[in-house]
């Protein structure tokens, strides 16, 4: 082999190795400050492509979640009004009954009839008066999937019931009630089986996008503990192939 200085081949070589090994261990320390396999489209194109599909999927679907967890507060708080209006129904079938003993006098008379009015006007009052975020109660459409599929909410089931003049009005009111309470409980039970499932969901989906975006750390430390023992490795090579041409002074000086 030739002795030259101009083109010392083994410093290119060397310096070449080390250049390699400080960019590899640059890639291994952003993983590991990150905790992301891929921090670029260069990391892994396609990997990088189906991630944000995926996280786009699951942004859409964690939305979902609370649209559904919103459709059942609001069902909810027509359900409990339903509930209340039960209450009053039941006492007022209580107080015709009552009226009906045939023993009471005019003034008993008098303050059930007082109580029965007060109450057929709570009635209307409750149901005026119950809103969600500041809006009436009424048919609503909940988004309950990623793709935007909607399940109606009956709101409308809370309506005041008009007309109850005696047992058998307060007997039919409390039916129409209980059977509003009825329709608005399966929904409400629909809704938590919808967000029980959107919640698996989106579960898998973070753990697909994981598998493909985060890093491995045990393997990202050990390769940045190779990569570190092979840029000294390569900076004393670079070292000792320069140091090689000084062996050509000793032909020069004889």
């Amino acid at each position: 082999m030739a002795l030259t200085v101009n083109t010392n081949i083994g410093a290119l070589n060397a310096a070449a190795a080390a250049a390699k090994t400080n960019r590899e261990m640059e890639v291994s320390m952003t993983r590991l400050s990150t905790g992301k396999r891929i921090n670029s489209g260069a990391d892994d194109a396609a990997g990088v492509a189906v991630a944000n599909r995926m996280t786009g999927i699951l942004r859409s679907t964690q939305q979902a979640m609370r649209n559904v967890a919103d459709g059942i507060s609001y069902a909810d708080t027509a359900e409990g009004t339903l509930d209340e209006m039960a209450n009053m129904l039941i006492r007022m079938r209580e107080l015709y009954t009552q009226a009906n003993v045939g023993t009471l006098s005019n003034d008993d008379s008098a303050n059930i009839s007082i109580e029965i009015a007060a109450l057929n006007t709570a009635l209307t009052t409750i149901v005026t008066a119950t809103t969600w975020a500041g809006t009436a109660i009424g048919d609503i459409s909940i988004k309950s999937d990623a793709a935007g599929t909607g399940f109606t909410v009956s709101g409308s089931l809370l309506a005041a019931p008009t007309g109850i003049s005696g047992y058998a009005s307060a007997e039919t009111a409390l039916t129409t009630v209980a059977t509003a309470r009825a329709t608005l409980g399966s929904q409400i039970n629909v809704m938590n089986h919808l967000l029980n499932n959107l919640t698996n969901y989106a579960a898998n989906l973070g753990s697909s996008i994981g598998s493909i975006e985060d890093a491995d750390f045990a393997a990202e430390t050990t390769k940045m503990v190779k990569m570190q023992v092979l840029q000294q490795a390569a900076t004393a090579m670079l070292a000792q192939a320069n140091q090689s041409k000084q062996n050509i002074l000793q032909l020069i000086q004889g």
